[in-house]
């Protein structure tokens, strides 16, 4: 097997492993807020809604984190790419 045809298991291993880990750090954290909203909503119902636009921005800020890192992996993608292309 040679180099090109070895890449796309690395990076298919990578990204498995990443999302393995990942994945489950954000149910996590999903679980842990969901039970918080609860705990507001019965202790105090009043800050429910201001936890909830929390939560809101919070995921505002994280899909443009990850958008920012998608398109910054997809250049670096392409000139991995172009770089395997013309090294042969």
């Amino acid at each position: 097997m040679d180099t090109k045809e070895l890449i796309p298991f690395i990076i298919d291993e990578r990204l498995s492993l990443y999302f393995r880990q990942h994945g489950e750090n954000g149910r996590r954290e999903a679980q842990r807020s969901k039970e918080f909203l609860k705990l507001l909503q019965d202790k105090a119902p009043e800050l429910s809604e201001e936890f909830g636009n929390y939560l809101d921005c919070v995921a505002e800020l994280r899909k443009n984190d990850q958008e920012g890192l998608y398109l910054l992996g997809v250049r670096d993608g392409i000139q991995l790419l172009r770089h395997i292309m013309t090294a042969n």
